[in-house]
């Protein structure tokens, strides 16, 4: 008995140098190569969307004003799409009027084919902008926000999307990215489906950021309107009582928090 475990220790001594010397086992564990493997797929997708940023937004910043219109008017559907209203004449009027107020702040803003105001019936608060600059406001923000200058914040927020084109920044960034991405996977689709995970939480961060460029613009253009910024302040504390949305949930959401938009509005000019 003694002598055969000897052998069996010599067999199993030499699988393990036979192992140790082969080229074509890993060494490494499996949890190791899967750490080095996403760690290189992330590397590559942060360098793809970082230049999927940059040329966008070199292209598009430097487009002239007629190509702009040109590009956003194929992009954008018609009012058709949407059950227009005009449940409120008195605010629809009182923005329309302040929005020529805000064009005549912001060269970016002149010269464009549309910027209209229209209100949608929707229960809904909100409000958005389409790539023509045609803004919409839902029958439940205009019922609920009596406060003009928080409406004027809102409206602003909506044209400082359109004055940095982002819209067209988000569209030629998802192209080139894709683009890119595409190629690098070579058609391997657990490849591919990992890229676009990736591509998914870009998104939500690159998103993220232009709703906090908005509110910046929107916030300066309240301060050259009326010296303060008290109407959007408001509007956030507004927001907060009206949301029943899990702060956790907003690392997934195209907005950042309220509370982190309000605390940036509360520390900026």
């Amino acid at each position: 008995m003694v002598q055969l475990l000897h052998m069996n220790n010599n067999i199993e001594d030499k699988y393990l140098k036979v192992i140790e010397d082969n080229v074509n086992v890993s060494k490494t564990g499996a949890g190791t190569e899967f750490l080095v493997t996403i760690s290189a797929v992330a590397i590559i997708c942060f360098c793809v969307f970082i230049f999927s940023d940059a040329i966008a937004n070199v292209v598009i910043d430097n487009m002239s004003d007629e190509k702009q219109v040109k590009i956003e008017n194929i992009l954008t559907g018609k009012d058709s799409d949407f059950k227009i209203v005009v449940k409120h004449p008195d605010k629809l009027k009182y923005l329309e009027e302040t929005k020529k107020r805000i064009v005549k702040l912001d060269k970016r803003l002149q010269r464009k084919s549309v910027l209209k105001i229209n209100e949608i019936e929707e229960k809904q608060v909100n409000a958005f902008v389409l790539p023509n600059g045609s803004i919409y406001f839902t029958s439940g923000l205009l019922d609920k926000v009596d406060n003009k200058e928080a409406l004027t914040f809102v409206l602003a927020h909506e044209l400082g999307h359109y004055a940095h084109r982002d819209h067209l920044k988000s569209i030629g960034r998802e192209l080139l990215s894709g683009m890119i991405l595409s190629v690098i996977s070579f058609g391997n689709k657990q490849v591919g489906s990992t890229f676009s995970s990736f591509n998914n939480m870009n998104y939500i961060n690159h998103s993220q950021k232009q709703e906090t460029n908005a509110d910046r613009y929107a916030n300066h253009i309240m301060y050259r309107l009326y010296g303060k910024n008290d109407g959007a302040v408001e509007f956030f504390r507004f927001l907060k009582k009206e949301e029943k949305f899990p702060e956790l949930l907003y690392y997934f959401s195209t907005h950042p928090s309220t509370e982190k938009r309000l605390y940036i509005i509360q520390h900026s000019k």
